[in-house]
């Protein structure tokens, strides 16, 4: 015979209130209808009550949830938005020193500016929505940190044309790379870089005219 629990019966658990225990067999132990403060009745375990396992019919969990995606605008299913997993790919590369990429990023003095760093909302509002595929987060200066002004969306081929290897010429007050120089004057990039690698100077290997001599047959 199975006695009677004392004290149990009007007791609060979180948000549920016990009514009075309900029999559903020995093997799936002792359960009591609970009444929760949304105004559902919903059958709890006891240990489950006892331990604070279940707080509420439920209601609970799907508030906080959608609570969280309604502030956050970045539930995509089971999926998380671009933005959002770059924000947080952001973060854990300069603050994670077990990321692979920790050493590049914060392990060279690179943060995340404590406005970004605690608000997702902001840092969205900052560089906006990601305009393709083939943009990722980009900082104009590559040993500032991420934080407003300093970082924007680019293609992963612009980003390689301003990586710390490059080296930067500038010609008329305006800095470029050799390669968008190339492109910006029309010049052949095997010309200049022929030209580089037998000791001209960056500058004049791209003002210096290029003649080709006719071969004779």
């Amino acid at each position: 015979m199975t006695l009677p629990l004392i004290g149990v019966e009007g007791t609060r658990f979180g948000y549920l209130l016990a009514l009075r225990e309900v029999d559903r067999g020995a093997r799936k132990g002792r359960h009591f209808l609970c009444r929760c403060d949304c105004g559902a009745e919903t059958e709890v375990n006891l240990d489950h009550l006892r331990s604070r396992h279940t707080k509420s019919c439920g209601c609970f969990h799907r508030e906080a949830t959608s609570e969280s995606h309604r502030r956050h605008g970045e539930s995509h299913g089971r999926s998380l938005t671009p933005e959002y997993r770059a924000w947080k790919e952001m973060i854990k590369r300069c603050e994670n020193q077990k990321c692979e990429r920790y050493p590049i990023y914060g392990g060279r003095g690179i943060r995340v500016c404590d406005e970004w760093r605690h608000s997702y909302e902001l840092f969205l509002a900052a560089v906006g929505r990601r305009p393709s595929t083939y943009h990722s987060l980009h900082r104009i200066n590559n040993d500032g940190p991420y934080a407003p002004g300093n970082v924007q969306w680019q293609t992963k081929v612009h980003q390689a044309r301003h990586t710390r290897r490059n080296v930067i010429i500038e010609i008329n007050g305006q800095s470029r790379c050799l390669a968008e120089w190339c492109d910006v004057l029309n010049l052949s990039r095997g010309t200049i870089y022929a030209r580089i690698a037998n000791g001209w100077d960056p500058k004049r290997a791209l003002s210096e005219p290029i003649n080709f001599r006719r071969i004779r047959i």
